[in-house]
């Protein structure tokens, strides 16, 4: 079942759809708070009242698209924490003209903070990083036996004696 006919079933008070919608959605949202918030108590009181909110602006739409209810409920619930009031005027004519501002995304530090941490935790980061390491080490251990060959450093033993052993068998 695709997410629009979850949310038309939805706009239509259907509460199995609902449910079926945070049985779809409701582990990827809730494992995004949990990154955010590590704190169980905090993640579990975000995802009750983050759902708790949808269910409601889906019950009491403000219009007929859902997409459009929950970014109205949304947009009120952000005004009613910043203590703002609709005003609400005799003669309410809808306005034509009317163009939201321009949005443009800033990732924040945070969020920096995230792909950061995410690309540090990678397998195949430390899988790459392993090998830059060990290409390192290689191209040091050749550059100190080209000096001591030139005689530009006094001879140690670094293990060349024993690696000319074992490529001997092979040429």
């Amino acid at each position: 079942m695709s997410y629009c006919d979850l949310l038309e079933r939805m706009m239509q008070r259907d509460t199995t759809a609902f449910l079926e919608m945070t049985d779809q959605y409701g582990w990827a949202l809730y494992s995004e708070i949990r990154k955010k918030y590590p704190n169980k108590a905090d993640a579990d009181r975000i995802y009750d009242e983050t759902m708790q909110y949808i269910y409601r602006s889906m019950q009491n739409p403000v219009c007929e698209d859902p997409m459009e209810a929950i970014l109205c409920a949304f947009a009120d619930k952000l005004a009613e924490r910043q203590g703002l009031r609709a005003e609400t005027s005799a003669i309410a004519e809808p306005v034509e003209d009317i163009q939201p501002p321009r949005v443009e995304l800033v990732q924040s530090k945070a969020d920096m903070h995230v792909v950061k941490h995410k690309r540090k935790k990678s397998f195949w980061y430390r899988i790459g990083m392993l090998l830059v390491m060990a290409g390192f080490a290689a191209v040091v251990w050749i550059g100190l036996g080209l000096l001591m060959e030139a005689g530009m450093i006094p001879y140690y033993d670094l293990g060349y004696s024993w690696l000319s052993e074992i490529t001997a068998q092979w040429i």
